[in-house]
């Protein structure tokens, strides 16, 4: 008791910090923030489909069966379910949807407030200041935009894992103690969080590494603890990665780097300096900008290291780089256009302001190094005074976003216990979108209406029972195809084996049937691949190998 009474003594403006915080968050929800945002319906429809598929006994399941009225969506191979289950399992028991959304909120909000914490303290040694940079994570224009106005669950997520994957790649590159196996599980957290997270973090571990390319050469077991981590990372998510790799080698799904006029997005997403230093942008609804306080004290801390660089250390220098970079390519419309036009895969992250995912924590562990390198007395004033700026930007923001969510709510008008929305449909075959352009409103019935004489026995979370007259030499199976569906036939003396759903022309399953002269069942279940079976053995074997040695590890 004495010690955790000394330990709230010792941390009690990181503890007020903490709260006032998390109230500024309670009460953005509090104020309805989250119905009428960009995808809410779409996250809440991820944790209730798990939550049904759960009470139906039906595991694992990347395929949400509620979805386009019992048509099916992938989701689950592409989105990481893996940070939503403890959700739907309180779903599952009984609770509202809405509020566990709310809840998920909360947690990812703590989580990264938490990271951001922990990550700067690392960096400084001086918790008053890692407790400052708390606010500023999640509190800032970007975050608030991003969990309330687009419902970005996924990023969200992700941005607990990003600061924790920077510090300790930077504590690798200078020798300092990093476990391989701590860096390669949140390599994998990251990795079933958010799939564009993860490739914007591999490409930022990649520049941090070019960067001090002779010190990793140098020393190279460092670079080692990369490798393994990467390896470890690789494995434990292998459960994950191989059924994701698989659907996309066998099939190509919707692109959503277009907009519905078929024009690409990134183009034209690169931000302005000036909007974002302009003191009244925090008064106007812009997609991807931090927020004007952030920015001018990240400008004028990297104007503080440029003069005072032979001072600074591979910490710094590696982050005061990598920031100058990706913001130039952040603030630059001209070097987007060029990306967009010659490095076509880039044109999958729609909108080059995600990579304030990379910034914002870039941005605040340059100003908590420039601060801490100043050796103020004065720092928690400072701080406070930071903060109250802080805030008064977010009170706007905050006013701007509920006026935004509440407008869309009033048009939307949405059910999250009924509506699956699927947001753009990023993984809708392109075969199924091309040849139904209003996809939103199809549903299994309006398939089998095509095919004559066939009827829809069942359709649950298990398995679809059509049945089909005998003379049919094929049928459109109603459920969008992904790879692992397989089918049996049964008829009166006979069920055959289970054999693979082929994909026919319109991004939909279909069986070539033998005719006879008397009906039949065609029984369609989702099974796992030999991908997704290799999968969870490598994840268990991984698993295994991190008990094991754990274990060896205590008992020395």
């Amino acid at each position: 008791m004495t010690k955790i009474k000394s330990w709230i003594k010792e941390n009690i403006f990181s503890e007020i910090v903490f709260i006032l915080t998390l109230i500024a968050i309670l009460l953005l929800i509090g104020m309805r923030a989250i119905p009428g945002g960009y995808d809410p319906n779409f996250h809440m429809a991820r944790i209730h489909t798990l939550a049904n598929n759960i009470a139906a006994g039906h595991f694992p399941n990347p395929i949400g069966f509620n979805y386009l009225g019992g048509l099916g969506y992938g989701v689950g191979f592409f989105y990481g379910n893996f940070w939503l289950y403890p959700f739907a399992i309180l779903v599952a028991l009984g609770l509202p949807v809405y509020s566990v959304y709310r809840l998920l909120v909360v947690i990812l909000a703590i989580g990264a407030m938490i990271a951001i914490n922990w990550s700067t303290y690392q960096l400084t040694n001086r918790k008053e200041i890692a407790a400052v940079i708390m606010p500023f994570y999640v509190l800032n224009n970007y975050y608030i935009s991003m969990v309330f106005g687009r419902a970005a669950i996924g990023e969200a997520i992700a941005y607990i894992f990003i600061p924790l994957i920077i510090i300790e790649t930077l504590n690798i590159i200078t020798g300092k103690p990093v476990s391989y196996v701590k860096y390669g599980l949140l390599m994998a957290g990251l990795l079933v969080s958010h799939l564009l997270s993860f490739m914007m973090v591999l490409g930022l571990i990649i520049l941090f590494s070019l960067l001090n390319i002779v010190t990793l050469l140098r020393h190279l077991k460092r670079l080692l603890i990369v490798i393994k981590g990467g390896v470890i990372g690789a494995g434990i998510s292998a459960v994950f990665l191989l059924p994701l790799i698989q659907q996309y080698l066998f099939q190509p799904f919707r692109n959503t780097a277009v907009d519905d006029q078929g024009n690409l997005m990134l183009p034209s997403s690169s931000l302005n300096l000036v909007t974002a230093i302009n003191p009244k942008s925090i008064n106007l609804l812009q997609q991807g900008y931090v927020g004007p306080l952030i920015i001018i004290l990240v400008i004028i801390a990297i104007i503080f290291w440029l003069i005072k660089i032979k001072q600074s250390t591979i910490e710094v220098r590696t982050i005061l780089i990598s920031t100058l970079f990706l913001s130039l390519i952040l603030y630059s419309k001209v070097i987007v256009l060029f990306l967009s036009d010659h490095v076509k895969s880039i044109n999958v992250m729609q909108e080059m302001w995600r990579l304030n995912l990379l910034l914002i924590p870039l941005y605040l562990f340059l100003i908590a190094t420039w601060i801490a390198n100043l050796k103020l007395t004065t720092s928690k004033i400072l701080g406070i005074i930071s903060i109250c700026l802080l805030l008064i930007s977010f009170a706007f923001t905050s006013k701007i976003t509920l006026g935004f969510v509440r407008g869309r709510y009033q048009l939307l008008q949405i059910n999250y216990q009924t509506n699956y929305g699927i947001s753009r449909g990023e993984y809708l075959p392109k075969a199924f979108v091309k040849s139904y352009p209003d996809w939103r409103d199809m549903t299994p019935k309006k398939v089998v209406e095509k095919e004559p004489g066939v009827k829809i026995k069942t359709n649950n979370y298990h398995e679809l029972i059509l049945s089909v007259p005998g003379k049919i030499k094929s049928v459109v199976i109603p459920k969008l195809y992904y790879v692992g569906y397989q089918y049996q036939v049964k008829t009166k003396n006979k069920l055959t084996s289970f054999k693979l759903v082929k994909e026919n022309a319109e991004g939909l399953g279909i069986v070539k049937l033998t005719p006879t002269r008397e009906s039949k069942e065609v029984i369609v279940k989702y099974k796992q691949t030999t991908w997704a079976i290799l999968g969870w053995i490598i994840s268990g074997l991984t698993l295994c190998f991190l008990v094991i040695r754990l274990a060896i590890k205590k008992r020395k």
